[in-house]
């Protein structure tokens, strides 16, 4: 099945001849299969926000991850799911198993790797990601779905997340947090 989703988001904006008007933005989300040729550049912006807090993940590490989920047809797991803007590709989100944290094998399907490029946040398009994730988690009959966060708790909680879990893992302190579905 061709994954597709468009969402309309709709911003406020003062245009230049003074006038109030609403500016219509297309978002779309797809299956990463349909954009491979993003593979490099997914990797190399988790790479750059992970650095320095999980210096032995390689730029290789990353770009392996992306390219497993190409290795799986939909509806299975592993799926990222990448977001456009006008055209312009702004993050991804990735449907996983089993995520980092080992003591939660338990735990399944995760939310992982949840990006935003640098350029687009505060634009709440991280929001289409994951409501397009949870829909697909949702259509795979999954009752629940997991996350990890080290500093996104409370915008998490704010979307219906409920933390379950706080602890250190390597040098940061680790949210596990889960959605009913």
């Amino acid at each position: 099945m061709n994954l597709r989703y468009l969402v309309e988001n709709t911003l406020g904006t003062k245009l230049p001849n003074r006038c109030n008007r609403l500016v219509i933005e297309m978002i779309e989300v797809i299956d990463l299969a349909e954009r491979p040729d993003v593979v490099g550049l997914l990797a190399s912006w988790n790479y750059q926000y992970w650095e320095k807090k999980t210096p032995e993940v390689s730029f290789e590490d990353w770009r392996q991850f992306y390219l497993r989920c190409l290795e799986s047809a939909p509806p299975q797991i592993p799926r990222t799911l990448i977001g456009f803007v006008d055209g312009h590709l702004f993050g991804a989100v990735t449907i996983v198993e089993v995520d980092d944290i080992k003591e939660f094998v338990d735990y399944r399907p995760w939310i992982a790797a949840l990006i935003v490029h640098e350029d687009f946040r505060g634009q709440r398009l991280g929001l289409n990601l994951m409501a397009a994730a949870l829909q697909e988690v949702k259509a795979m009959g999954l009752l629940e779905v997991f996350l990890w966060t080290d500093s996104q708790d409370k915008w998490y909680a704010e979307q219906g997340w409920n933390e379950i879990h706080r602890m250190p893992f390597g040098p940061v302190e680790a949210v596990v947090m889960r959605m009913p579905i």
